[in-house]
């Protein structure tokens, strides 16, 4: 007998906490939409009150995702402000979900609010009532810090909730405190066999990665009775990060008519395998951090071997070194051990392109075909190099100003760059020599001066594509142009390069909506007429 677990994506709450991690509100809204494609039970849309974009994007998904069979939760905390933006944001959806935070350790109890467990057990549960009474069409209770909780309190809280009108009780190893997926899974045990309210409604494990164990945990608690799970696709979330998705649903369907699958819990899902590569990608890139190279299922490297006895074991069969089918969760292993030889012509990209789940028209395949011929001067490229280069082309927009040439130096400071621009419709050239405490500063340092830009740096990380000596770099930049912020990406086997095209990106934003495309030559400072110095 297997029974239904509800699977809860928090990717866009608390995976959009990662440090580093930004989900424009149209990638919020991707994002959403791909995830009902997936097949979660529920979606935590953001938290309203946290900022008025925030409260936008939830009102926007409402609409968006109005006949969509899914449950769209806003995050709150237990306050009645809170609660009511929260409903301003989901409220009208048909299946709004409040997910209502009550912090309930005694660390927190005593260093957040300086109370006692009686006074805040009060309040929590007025709140809960509030919430039940808003009009959502369900109501989950966060016990934040419930690992660190005696268990008696813990067990009058959920009677005390529960009679309150909570239909969901989330038990949060908040800080990834647990060490044994057994002592998790015994506080679900504990509950269900002790406390009655328990049992009338779900039970949700929320886990974090702190220790290594946020899955192994989650799984603990569905085989002790939990009926649903929260996770975040790649395993984004604050700190170390929150139980994978992937990881989950590999140890739930992994191995499908066979041991070690989704019997070993007695449970079944609803998530469409097939789209979960193609979500996980999509994560990656709208949050600009990639996919880690050995995430579980979607990393570059987690189809590969490189020792020849598994090669070889590979090609003969590939169930020698691979416990799961890859294809039934939307991953095309095969793409992960081809190269790409450039005799194939546009013809071959534009298949690779297709095979990758890239849709462009002609014109836009011609522009990333000629940036993978540059590429395949220097290496072989592999599939990821192309994805790379096709999302770089496809953001790329229209240029203002373009980076001709760029010469950076490092190893001595002050660092030094070289820099060439070019406004594309009228031929000017502009050409100056910056100096910062690395290459890129140096960079931006002259970019700036020339363009006669106010330019600061709000995040700059960069992900590696592919592998070993020949990877390139796919740089991330956010930045604050006469106070609007914009963000860009660049491709490059040089770092440097890559920041410095990520970063023209958004001067171009900038300089579009400033002056638009088809304007007079941008006033600013006289172009600084320093001869180049040879190349080095």
């Amino acid at each position: 007998m297997t029974k239904r677990l509800l699977i809860a994506d928090t990717t866009l709450r608390d995976g959009a906490q990662t440090v580093g991690a930004h989900f424009s509100p149209d990638a919020k809204l991707k994002v959403a939409e791909q995830l009902v494609r997936l097949g979660v039970d529920c979606i935590e849309i953001g938290t309203p009150v946290a900022a008025p974009g925030e409260l936008e994007t939830a009102a926007r998904a409402g609409e968006l995702l109005k006949d969509a069979p899914v449950l769209l939760a806003a995050f709150a905390r237990a306050r009645e402000g809170d609660i009511d933006l929260a409903f301003e944001g989901v409220g009208r959806h048909p299946h709004s979900m409040l997910n209502l935070l009550t912090s309930v350790s005694d660390i927190h109890i005593e260093s957040k609010f300086k109370s006692d467990r009686g006074r805040m057990l009060e309040v929590f549960a007025k709140m809960v009532r509030y919430g039940a009474g808003r009009g959502f069409h369900k109501l989950l209770v966060y016990l934040e810090d419930g690992t660190r909780t005696d268990f008696s309190y813990l067990a009058e809280l959920v009677s005390a909730f529960v009679e309150a009108g909570a239909d969901i009780v989330s038990i949060p190893d908040t800080v990834g405190y647990v060490n044994s997926p057994r002592k998790y899974a015994e506080i679900f045990a504990r509950l269900l066999a002790e406390v009655p309210a328990a049992r009338r409604v779900l039970l949700s494990a929320h886990t974090h990665n702190d220790k290594g164990l946020a899955v192994a945990n989650a799984l603990a608690a569905i085989e002790a009775g939990a009926g649903m799970v929260e996770c975040t696709v790649n395993g984004l979330g604050e700190r170390a990060g929150n139980a994978s998705l992937g990881a989950l649903l590999l140890c739930l369907h992994g191995s499908p008519g066979g041991a070690f699958s989704a019997s070993d819990y007695g449970v079944e899902t609803g998530v469409c395998l097939k789209e979960y590569a193609r979500t996980a990608v999509l994560v990656g890139e709208l949050s600009g951090l990639g996919v880690n190279y050995n995430e579980p299922l979607v990393g570059s490297a987690v189809v590969t071997t490189t020792a020849g006895i598994h090669q070889d074991g590979m090609l003969k069969d590939r169930r020698t070194y691979l416990c799961y089918d890859p294809e039934s969760f939307g991953v095309e292993a095969g793409h992960r051990l081809i190269t790409f030889n450039v005799q194939s012509g546009l013809k071959g990209i534009t298949k690779v392109l297709a095979d990758l789940g890239i849709g462009v028209e002609k014109a836009v395949a011609e522009r990333i075909y000629e940036q993978v011929i540059l590429l395949a001067q220097q290496k072989t490229p592999s599939t990821e190099d192309i994805r790379a280069i096709a999302m770089d082309v496809i953001e790329d927009g229209e240029h203002i100003i373009e980076l001709s040439i760029c010469k950076a130096e490092s190893g001595v400071l002050p660092s030094s760059a070289e820099v060439v621009l070019r406004r594309r419709d009228t031929g000017e050239t502009l050409r100056g020599i910056g100096y910062g405490d690395g290459p890129f500063s140096a960079f931006m340092d002259v970019t700036c001066a020339l363009l006669g830009l106010d330019a600061q740096i709000l995040d700059y990380h960069d992900v590696v594509v592919g592998q070993g000596r020949d990877s390139q770099m796919q740089a991330f930049v956010r930045c604050a142009i006469a106070g609007v912020t914009y963000q860009g990406r660049g491709v490059s086997t040089d770092i440097v390069q890559a920041g410095c095209r990520a970063f023209m990106k958004c001067v171009n934003r900038h300089l579009q909506q400033k002056i638009g495309p088809t304007h007079a030559p941008i006033s600013g400072p006289p172009a600084a007429k320093l001869p180049l110095s040879p190349a080095r």
